[in-house]
């Protein structure tokens, strides 16, 4: 797998062509969405997981390089580090249905919604709190949501986690 032809519309315009599918970027954008699938468990969107299986891989990267591009991939100076997009007021508390199309913020009451791929792009939210004590000591700078997320709901698997707010520089 190399170049696929291909006809795709981005940010309104129509492409044709062909895509380079072993650009080094895709190699991330790939990881990233089987680690997002890994950690969301069975609340997949249905169009993502038809998309994983192995017949359907360079059909996977072509989509992946018509939806995403390489700095869609990369922490903006000061941001978020979780390397996913989610809800701002709920971080990674997405989920696919059935009924719809993305991945859906899974709290009640509350209609954000990203598409399939949208959720790829790292977050771009500015980090207001880092947190330590997570697996491996390691610390991670998170937006309002995804500290809701990984704090206040435990996703990161229960453990004791530290809060540091940037604004103040105190623990919480």
């Amino acid at each position: 797998m190399s170049m696929s032809g291909f006809v795709f519309r981005r940010d309104d315009r129509w492409f044709g062509g062909a895509a380079d599918l072993n650009a080094p970027w895709l190699d991330l954008a790939e990881s990233r969405l089987r680690e997002l699938v890994d950690y969301q468990g069975g609340s997949v969107p249905t169009e993502v997981a038809e998309l994983l299986v192995p017949e359907c891989r360079e059909e996977l990267r072509l989509r992946l390089w018509s939806r995403l591009r390489s700095e869609d991939l990369v922490p903006v100076p000061g941001g978020c580090e979780v390397p996913w997009s989610g809800c701002p007021d709920h971080g990674d508390l997405m989920e696919g249905r059935a009924a719809s199309s993305g991945w859906w913020c899974s709290d009640p009451g509350h209609r954000f919604g990203v598409d399939v791929f949208g959720r790829l792009r790292h977050c771009q939210r500015p980090a207001i709190a880092v947190l330590s004590g997570l697996e491996g000591a390691r610390t991670l700078a998170v937006c309002e949501g995804h500290r809701y997320s990984e704090v206040e709901l435990a996703s990161y698997g229960g453990e004791p986690v530290t809060v540091t707010d940037l604004g103040s520089g105190r623990a919480a």
